[in-house]
């Protein structure tokens, strides 16, 4: 009897191990859908992937036009020109990609600012 319950829960402890170390794809990923910034002003992006113990995390970057706006490989998002672009997000994983429809302003310096009371 024992040996039966040992070897009952051995099993049971290689298939806890077992699932606990399965290897989940990408399934989906998500990023901010808009983002505004001014020109010379940089904003991290962080995507977030489904499910959320994906097992690989790698991604790329890309924008359509990297005059307006630029993205490195960490996620930084710098405005560069007014105007508008798209970043993209590609995950490693399966090629599962995510948009962000980012606009570009000039930065209002302060003495241009109005206040109201």
């Amino acid at each position: 009897m024992k040996k039966i319950f040992f070897k009952l829960l051995a099993v049971g402890l290689l298939l806890a191990i077992a699932f606990a170390c399965k290897k989940e794809p990408v399934q989906g990923i998500i990023i901010d859908g808009s983002l505004l910034i001014s020109v010379g002003e940089t904003v991290t992006l962080t995507p977030t992937f489904i499910p959320s113990n994906a097992h690989n995390k790698d991604v790329s970057w890309e924008s359509r036009d990297s005059d307006i706006a630029t993205v490195d490989k960490n996620g930084n998002v710098t405005g560069k020109y007014i105007g508008k672009t798209i970043i993209k997000v590609i995950a490693e994983d399966n090629g599962k990609t995510a948009q962000c429809a980012v606009t570009v302003i000039q930065p209002i310096e302060p003495e241009e600012m109005i206040w109201v009371s």
